[in-house]
């Protein structure tokens, strides 16, 4: 959950990097003004819909994020961070495809 901040502030230093993965994370103001001005970064978010900050996060991650390929994930009483794995089987699948067509497009 806060690891989504920390990765949004790596990847506001690292420009190198081309996606990210965020789970039930709160994202602050200061990082969805770099999300705003960083075409070149994909973002997908998953987070459950009764997990409410969070879920808003993420939202809010994916609708600032220019980038096309930026994909929110939203489930249901699936819990919050790592747990939601466990949850819905078909998220983990859903991010290794997104990762491999987001780096490396048809």
């Amino acid at each position: 959950s806060c690891g989504a901040a920390q990765a949004l502030l790596l990847a506001s230093k690292h420009p190198e990097i081309q996606v990210l993965v965020l789970l039930s994370g709160g994202v602050p103001p200061e990082r969805t003004d770099f999300l705003a001005k960083a075409p070149g970064l994909a973002v997908f978010a998953a987070a459950s819909e009764d997990d409410t900050y969070p879920a808003a996060g993420m939202r809010r991650a994916v609708e600032t994020s220019p980038n096309h390929a930026s994909r929110l994930v939203m489930l249901k009483n699936a819990g919050h961070g790592v747990p939601m794995f466990d949850k819905d089987e078909t998220l983990l699948p859903a991010i290794v495809r997104w990762v491999k067509a987001t780096l490396d497009p048809p």
